[in-house]
């Protein structure tokens, strides 16, 4: 089915392009229609059986190659719970939805407070 055009699609109909192009895929995904409609099947996937396992086999391999990063979410998900440290709100913007930045995987409880767009952020101009 796979480059076929379906019956009663025409080739260059709204449809067939959201379907077979590309580019055109692309640009819909940033649309608010295209935003939900990705989502929707994001949702779909992850909690299928196939989505469930490909997502397992992702952690898995992310624990075995960052051990260091696991081990300081570890740590500072334990400090917030026993009430060690407070989850404070972003530094730049103030958001109180807030991720831990750390510099150094080593001192774990050293963190900053980003909300996930400065956390991008930060990590795009890093790796610049």
């Amino acid at each position: 089915m796979e480059g076929q055009v379906q019956k009663g699609m025409k080739p260059r109909s709204e449809e067939y392009l959201r379907v077979y192009q590309p580019a055109y895929q692309k640009a819909y995904r940033l649309t608010d229609a295209g935003k939900v409609a990705c989502n929707r099947a994001q949702v779909r996937y992850r909690v299928s059986a196939k989505g469930k396992v490909t997502r397992a086999r992702i952690n898995s391999l992310r624990h075995k190659l960052h051990p260091d990063r696991e081990k300081a979410t570890h740590t500072v998900n334990n400090a917030i719970r026993d009430r060690r440290l407070i989850r404070l709100p972003c530094e730049i913007c103030g958001d109180a939805k807030a991720d831990g930045h750390y510099k150094d995987y080593s001192k774990p409880l050293d963190v900053r407070w980003l909300c996930r767009k400065h956390h991008k952020e930060l990590h795009k101009a890093r790796f610049k």
